[in-house]
């Protein structure tokens, strides 16, 4: 058990984390570089605090690596970081924008949802709430 997490929080996230947990994620990212095929740069919107946040960067740069794109990990932890995003990814820094699931980001989901569309970036998520508001 992790040390501060209730053990019934802890046993919750072990079973999310089951071998191939990386695999959505590669296929998310896989269906983005299809719909943009010229894309070279992936944002990668994170909080770095979910339980699968580790499972899910594996399955990233997995396929970051077989689709030949360079990931540009946006760390934010409150709805007031996400402003990064400009900095990080605006002017063409990066082509479209993958956001973790996250049980925190999403409740910032209309603020990641005006970010991207003010950068323009075409973005998937990894929350099925968040792919309909934001696809």
């Amino acid at each position: 058990m992790k040390e501060g997490v209730p053990e019934r929080i802890w046993k919750f996230g072990r079973v999310a984390r089951l071998p191939g947990g990386d695999q959505l994620v590669s296929k998310q990212i896989e269906l983005l570089k299809a719909i943009i095929p010229g894309i070279t740069r992936l944002g990668v919107l994170t909080t770095g605090g979910a339980l699968s946040h580790d499972d899910q960067m594996l399955g990233a740069t997995k396929a970051a690596q077989v689709l030949k794109l360079k990931l540009i990990e946006v760390r934010v932890s409150a709805p007031g970081d996400l402003a990064r995003l400009e900095s990080i990814c605006g002017k063409g820094a990066c082509q479209a924008l993958y956001v973790m699931q996250d049980p925190q980001m999403q409740s910032w989901r209309a603020q990641i949802v005006e970010w991207a569309a003010r950068l323009q970036l075409p973005t998937v998520s990894g929350s099925a709430v968040s792919q309909r508001t934001v696809l």
